[in-house]
């Protein structure tokens, strides 16, 4: 998203922010356009500040002529230094909403006095909604991630044997108490049938899955 917006505006530099409030404001998470993109990787924003920020906080689009002079825009000193060596001065910051949360910031940047057009105006709101789309299925990923990695844990260090299987019946998962119980490693295990771990083998196996479709768990 940041790659476009500089190649389709001719700006010098864009920026991606994903609100995090429970890092106290906005993250930079993609940048692109002159000098090093990834000095950008990780510069935080409070709410509030420097032209990001106040897009944010305000739940509105901000836009300055020059960063540095406006007094308007509070700009911490780390950051006019590298907006100096990077050469670029208007800022126009807009949010990035899913519903009507906040979620966080697409920035471009260019020379001093950089304005844009209504049509100008009208594309970016579709690169606006493209980093919408990938902040919001990047915060999905997290939280899976997060969920899958608790889940694994829970059931590595389990005593129990836990298997799962996919719709017919070969094994997909098999937790170390499993291997204790059944004396087979889940090397062994994976891609198996699971009929063969039922004394009663595939006629048991049936039973209970026509129990499980009736009864539920």
């Amino acid at each position: 998203v940041a790659s476009s917006v500089v190649r389709v505006f001719g700006a010098k530099r864009s920026a991606l922010y994903r609100l995090e409030r429970e890092a106290g404001g906005l993250v930079c998470i993609a940048a692109a356009g002159v000098g090093d993109p990834a000095q950008w990787h990780g510069q935080t924003f409070r709410l509030g500040e420097a032209t990001v920020g106040r897009a944010a906080a305000e739940e509105r689009s901000v836009w300055t002529p020059d960063v540095l002079v406006d007094p308007k825009i509070s700009v911490p000193e780390r950051v006019a230094d590298r907006i100096r060596a990077d050469g670029f001065r208007s800022v126009l910051a807009v949010p990035l909403k899913t519903g009507e949360r906040i979620i966080g910031v697409l920035t471009l940047g260019d020379v001093a006095g950089r304005t844009y057009t209504e049509d100008e105006l009208a594309l970016l709101a579709a690169f606006v909604g493209q980093g919408a789309v990938a902040l919001e299925n990047s915060a999905l990923y997290r939280e899976i991630r997060d969920a899958r990695d608790f889940l694994q844990s829970i059931t590595e260090n389990s005593p129990d044997a836990i298997i799962t299987t996919d719709g017919p019946g070969r094994v997909t998962y098999f937790s170390r108490g499993a291997e204790a119980m059944f004396g087979y490693s889940a090397e062994e295990m994976i891609g198996t049938s699971v009929v063969d771990l039922y004394p009663g083998g595939r006629e048991e196996a049936r039973s209970v899955k026509r129990r499980l479709d009736e009864e539920g768990p």
